[in-house]
């Protein structure tokens, strides 16, 4: 999260979790980002995403939770799920999630316009989608150290299809940028109204 978020305040204006939410990560990985929000946040319902049990099974994540436990400072009021889905599913239950993780992953799903459909599913009507993600310019490869080269998207070119599956741009964490690889934090709702002022001020920010 750090290259995103320089502070913790920083990070918890923007992100806005309540107490009380239901919070999923679907690429989870070994979960660690659910455990690094759970030093700093109360009383959520945390439940960590992955296809792989190998990175994602209840040994790893329990001692992950210890560890991060330590670093709270007061006792841990959250709780914890682990869930494996697959490149299409999520598995996790529908119309469950007040808020939605992708983290620096999207990129790397194989099966993209049918996630952002399961996606969809999995969040209740007000809930939010969050997406950490790395950015580039058109026609720009990477070479990913874990999955090789693959195309990086551009918001230009995501934006219209998020909003193909019903998901609306409400905040972001930066202007859009044309330079390579930067990272940006967007949010999503289902309601496209609340997107209007958005991008109203959007509009402005991009012009300057």
């Amino acid at each position: 999260l750090l290259w995103l978020f320089e502070t913790k305040d920083q990070m918890k204006d923007f992100l806005d979790l309540k107490n009380g939410h239901t919070v999923t990560e679907i690429g989870a990985g070994t979960g660690i980002n659910l455990c690094i929000l759970s030093m700093v946040y109360d009383s959520i319902t945390f439940v960590a995403q992955d296809i792989d049990a190998k990175y994602l099974n209840q040994k790893k994540f329990d001692k992950l939770i210890k560890k991060y436990n330590g670093y709270r400072g007061s006792a841990q009021t959250n709780a914890f799920e682990i869930v494996i889905g697959t490149m299409s599913s999520s598995n996790v239950p529908d119309n469950k999630f007040d808020d939605l993780f992708v983290v620096n992953s999207f990129h790397d799903f194989d099966k993209q316009d049918e996630m952002l459909d399961d996606i969809y599913k999995k969040l209740k009507p007000n809930g939010r989608f969050i997406l950490l993600e790395g950015y580039s310019f058109p026609g720009d490869t990477q070479v990913c150290p874990d999955y090789g080269p693959h195309v990086l998207h551009t918001l230009d070119y995501e934006l219209p299809r998020f909003e193909k599956h019903g998901f609306y741009l409400t905040k972001m964490r930066s202007p859009n940028c044309k330079a390579a690889h930067y990272g940006n934090a967007l949010i999503f709702e289902k309601n496209k109204e609340k997107s209007i002022p958005f991008y109203n001020s959007k509009t402005a920010v991009d012009e300057w």
